[in-house]
């Protein structure tokens, strides 16, 4: 998810202080590629959240989504970097800045 430049593609995912935040990137496939998380202060990662495909098909991948948890409301830059570990350059680069608003509870 790069242009043709060669820039990494921005999003923004909009999300709930205290509520899980799902990325739409997909475990990678069984050939080695991996998604790698860059996440700034006051994003956790939480364990992924299964999202088996509809068809099950050798090689593809695991439907598997990763999620975010952010406790404060405030905008955070978060950067995923989808290749092969032991390859120079990645794939794809993505920029998703997570656009998080108060929950309930701290506008009461």
């Amino acid at each position: 998810m790069t242009d043709a430049s060669g820039a990494p593609t921005r999003l923004t995912i909009e999300g709930t202080a205290g509520e899980p935040v799902t990325l739409p990137f997909p475990k990678g496939p069984a050939t080695g590629y991996v998604w790698e998380w860059t996440l700034p202060d006051g994003v956790n990662r939480l364990p992924d959240l299964p999202d088996p495909p509809a068809e099950m098909m050798p090689g593809a991948p695991d439907g598997s989504l990763p999620q975010l948890l952010v406790d404060d409301p405030g905008d955070y830059e978060v950067y995923g970097e989808f290749g092969r570990p032991w390859e120079d350059a990645p794939e794809r680069r993505v920029v998703i800045t997570l656009s998080i608003r108060p929950s309930a509870d701290d506008t009461a």
